[in-house]
Formats: structure tokens, sequence, C-alpha cells
């Protein structure tokens, strides 16, 4: 096989020899080989065997299907929204120190906008969702637990 072809688990599966993988519903698996009833697939662990298969159904490669519905599709079967994936990954910039990446994402361009509305920073959008201001974000950052607590309470509630 050329392309990367993703699968997911329709049912639980159990090996029953050596040569085969046990699976989850919902896994995400890669298809290593699919010419026999019996598929090869690699597993997230990078562990390879083979499982029957009608457990298993593609995703949509990116040949037949959207690189976006791709992306949304893997988003609601984790139960993650871009909002929760944004305020991760602000959490995780604010543990970093001083980097390029975080000076951009938090540094404001001088100079003025001539005309228009104002263009909303990246930044904006994570203070406005958490209903608090860029400082007592930085202090809540520090503690994971309760920044990880909060960004799951705040992507429920808008849900």
């Amino acid at each position: 096989m050329t392309e990367e072809v993703i699968v997911i688990a329709k049912w639980d599966y159990t090996a029953q020899q050596d040569q085969e993988l046990d699976i989850k519903k919902n896994e995400r698996l890669w298809l290593l080989d699919d010419s026999k009833t019996w598929w090869r697939v690699r597993n997230a662990a990078n562990r390879t065997g083979y499982v029957p298969s009608n457990y298993v159904e593609r995703k949509n490669s990116l040949k037949k299907g959207s690189l976006v519905k791709n992306i949304k599709d893997t988003l609601v079967q984790n139960q993650t929204t871009p909002l929760m994936l944004k305020l991760h990954y602000f959490g995780h910039l604010m543990q970093r120190a001083d980097s390029l990446e975080k000076t951009l994402n938090l540094g404001k361009i001088e100079g003025k906008r001539r005309r228009g509305r104002q263009r909303m920073r990246w930044l904006d959008g994570i203070t406005d969702s958490m209903h608090m201001s860029l400082s007592k974000l930085r202090e809540m950052v520090k503690d994971r637990g309760v920044w990880y607590a909060d960004v799951h309470g705040v992507t429920k509630s808008q849900t």
C-alpha cells in the first residue's frame, strides 16, 4: 500500500493467536495489508497484527475525502473541541520559558490598522472564553491540575 490508510475498530476484538492484535472499539489503526479477509494493522503503540476485516472500517483517506472532515471526525471520536485544543496549547506555551513562539502568540504587533474593525488576536479568544484577564490566566496555568480542570469545565459548558 502506497498511501497511509486509517481504519477504525467497530468492536472490541481479543486476539486468539500470536499473530493477531487486540483492538478496542473506536481505536484508530493504520492499515498495512488488506489483501485477505484478515487485515494486517498497526496500532498507536506500534504493534502490528491481524484483525478480522469486518471488525474495522476504513476512514476516508486524503484522496477519497477531505482533510478537514478527517480532522473533525478525529475530534468527535476523542470528544475534543477546537477550543479545548487551543486552551491546552495556551497552557503549554505558558509553561515554557521565553521562546519565540510564546512571544509571537502573546505579543502585540505595533502600529495601527487604518480602517475597519480591529482584528482579534489569538490571545483575545482565550481570555474571552475563560472570562479572565491574562494575568489571572498566567497564575492559573502554573498549577497544571487547576488549569486542566478549568479547561475541561469551560469547554463542557460551551458545548
